[in-house]
């Protein structure tokens, strides 16, 4: 219906990704994904970044730095909560720690642009994908 610009065929055109950008940097993440995944730990712009997953079509996406130390996750399926590597301590999907040594912590939510891959690379040519 609209012409594209940077077509760009590594992902479908309708596949919905969220998308990451700073300065002239920018990435893109699969939604279908990081629902799989339910936890992603990246890299992005030289920094740490967490994404959680837990509800059909949405995701959420953290700074995992609390008290100078960065965090990795995994996902607990007995609970559906997520846990950090290094304290054992327990998060929930909106970031706060719910349990453990780090309870009532709270992850620095980040934001991020959630859409359809051929928009995002139209205005994001040369854009790197996760995989």
């Amino acid at each position: 219906m609209f012409p594209v610009s940077n077509r760009d065929n590594r992902l479908g055109l309708k596949e919905i990704v969220v998308g990451l950008e700073n300065e002239e940097l920018s990435k893109a993440y699969k939604l279908q994904d990081i629902e799989k995944l339910k936890v992603i730990n990246d890299q992005f712009n030289n920094k740490s970044v967490t994404l959680f997953s837990l509800h059909p079509i949405m995701a959420r996406l953290f700074d995992p730095l609390v008290n100078g130390q960065t965090l990795l996750f995994r996902y607990n399926f007995t609970n559906n909560t997520f846990t950090d590597k290094q304290t054992g301590s327990q998060w929930d999907f909106e970031g706060k720690s719910i349990e453990g040594p780090m309870k009532g912590k709270q992850l620095l939510r980040l934001p991020f642009d959630e859409g359809y891959w051929f928009e995002w690379a139209a205005f994001h040519p040369g854009t790197k994908v996760y995989s």
